[in-house]
C-alpha cells in the first residue's frame, strides 16, 4: 500500500509540473512582449479564476480550515456573506483604474499617484507579507507529506520548494497559472471523495447531531469581545479587509487579472471567485464536520498540526 501511495503522489507531482512546464512554453516568444510580462494574455478566463481562487484556498487553508471547525466549530462560515459583497466592489471599484492603466507593477501606481517613497514602502510590505506566506505555503504541504510518507519535515519542505521554483523556472509565470489551476482541481477532487466516502458510512444526521453534540454547530454568535476566538462582527468585517488585501491591493492577484486581454475577462475572473470560494469553504466546513464525526477525540494526535 505504501508503494501505491508513493507511486500516485510522485505521478500527480509529475503530471501537474509537466502541464505546467507545457502550458508555460507553449506560445512562448523569444522577445518577451507586455503580455508576456503579465503572465501572458492567451490565458483563458476560468483558467485565471481557478489560479486566483488556489492562491489562497490551497494547502494552507486545505490543513487550516477543516481543523479549524474541528476544534472551534463552524463560525468562519460568516465568511460567506462578505464573498459576495466584497468581490463586486474588487471587480467594479478596485479594478478598472488599474487595468486602464497596464502597469506590470500594482505599486507602479502608488508612484503615480503619490511619490516614488510610497511605492517603495509598499513594495518592501508586500515582500516581508509574501516571504512570511510563503513559509506557510511550503509548511502546510511539507508538512502533509511528511506524515504521510514518515520523512523528515526538512527534507519535505526542500523537496516541495524545489519541486516548485523548477516548474517555474523552466515554464515561466504561466506555468504557475496552470499548475495552481490543476491543483485547484486535485483540491476540489480530493474533498469530494472524502465526503463521498463519509457519507456512505454515516448519514448527514448522524454527522450533523455528533457535531451539534459537541459544540462545533455554532452560526449565531454576536458578542462584540476581542478575546474571543470567532463572533460574527470580526469575521463578517474582518473579511472584508481580508478579501481586500488579498484580492484588490496584492500584487501576486492582480498580475493575473492584467494578464487577461478584456477588462470584462477580468471583471469576470474576480467575480467567479464569490462562488468558488463558497463552493471551496463549505467543503472544506463539511470536511470538519466529518473530522470530528470520526475522530471527536483522537488519541494518536501528537498536535493540531496532524488532524488532517
Amino acid at each position: 500500500m505504501w508503494s501505491t501511495d508513493v507511486a500516485v503522489f510522485g505521478g500527480v507531482m509529475l503530471f501537474t509540473s509537466a502541464l505546467g512546464i507545457w502550458k508555460g512554453k507553449l506560445n512562448h516568444s523569444s522577445k518577451p512582449t507586455h503580455g508576456e510580462l503579465l503572465v501572458g494574455s492567451n490565458v483563458s478566463t476560468f483558467s485565471v479564476a481557478l489560479s486566483v481562487c488556489s492562491s489562497f484556498l490551497s494547502a494552507v487553508s486545505l490543513l487550516g480550515f477543516p481543523s479549524e471547525v474541528y476544534f472551534r466549530g463552524t463560525m468562519i462560515i460568516w465568511f460567506i456573506p462578505m464573498y459576495f459583497i466584497s468581490f463586486p466592489i474588487v471587480a467594479y471599484i478596485f479594478l478598472p483604474p488599474i487595468y486602464e492603466l497596464k502597469l506590470t507593477s500594482l505599486y507602479e501606481y502608488l508612484e503615480r499617484r503619490f511619490t516614488f517613497a510610497n511605492r517603495f514602502i509598499a513594495s518592501i510590505i508586500f515582500l516581508i507579507q509574501t516571504l512570511l506566506y510563503t513559509a506557510v505555503a511550503l509548511y502546510a504541504p511539507a508538512l502533509a507529506i511528511s506524515n504521510s510518507f514518515s520523512i523528515p519535515l526538512f527534507i519535505s519542505i526542500i523537496l516541495t520548494a524545489s519541486l516548485s521554483a523548477i516548474y517555474l523556472l523552466l515554464g515561466g509565470a504561466r506555468a504557475g497559472i496552470y499548475t495552481s489551476a490543476l491543483q485547484m482541481l486535485l483540491i476540489l477532487g480530493s474533498l469530494f471523495a472524502i465526503i463521498c466516502a463519509s457519507l456512505m458510512t454515516w448519514t448527514p444526521y448522524e454527522i450533523f447531531e455528533k457535531n451539534f453534540e459537541g459544540g462545533r454547530l455554532i452560526f449565531f454568535d454576536f458578542r462584540i469581545d476581542p478575546t474571543i476566538r470567532h463572533s460574527f462582527f470580526p469575521l463578517f468585517f474582518g473579511g472584508a479587509v481580508t478579501i481586500f488585501s488579498l484580492f484588490a491591493a496584492n500584487q501576486l492577484t492582480m498580475q493575473r487579472y492584467m494578464s487577461l486581454s478584456t477588462i470584462k475577462k477580468a471583471q469576470t475572473t474576480v467575480l467567479l471567485n464569490a462562488p468558488m470560494n463558497t463552493f471551496v469553504l463549505l467543503m472544506y466546513v463539511l470536511v470538519g464536520l466529518i473530522i470530528f464525526n470520526a475522530f471527536e477525540c483522537h488519541p494518536a494526535l501528537k498536535s493540531k498540526d496532524q488532524v488532517n
